[in-house]
């Protein structure tokens, strides 16, 4: 799936689960994503839980642009986490539903080093 300049231009501020609006962003240009919709591509034992602990504090104390967009690769109406596994599970611990995200190319994936075919075979829900 593409997805152009103009739709990753910007970040929606990701709201917590008490916040969250009633109306759900369903474009595929949206900057924010479902969290719970999301496929991480690592497997789980490389999650550093002294990192996604780092990750929480600088999200509540200097905000949700702190820590940058998650990169992810859309494949098959699925959502592959490019990179950024650490953060989206600091986001997960302190409640979001939604984080700011940035749609990534298969052309642009070997810019982290990432294999589409590797990630697929890593491929599974992040779930609720």
């Amino acid at each position: 799936m593409f997805f152009g300049k103009a739709a990753i231009k910007g970040i929606v501020g990701a709201v917590k689960p008490k916040q969250v609006p009633s109306v759900e962003i369903s474009s595929p240009i949206a900057t924010t994503y479902d969290i719970n919709k999301l496929h991480t591509t690592q497997p789980a034992e490389l999650l550093n839980q002294g990192q996604v602990k780092n990750f929480m504090e600088t999200i509540q104390t200097h905000g949700v642009d702190s820590v940058g967009r998650i990169p992810i690769h859309v494949h098959k109406g699925k959502a592959l986490i490019v990179d950024g596994h650490h953060r989206v599970a600091a986001f997960k611990k302190l409640g979001y539903k939604r984080i700011p995200v940035q749609y990534i190319q298969s052309a642009r994936l070997k810019k982290y080093y990432r294999i589409l075919e590797d990630m697929l075979l890593l491929m599974r829900p992040l779930g609720g």
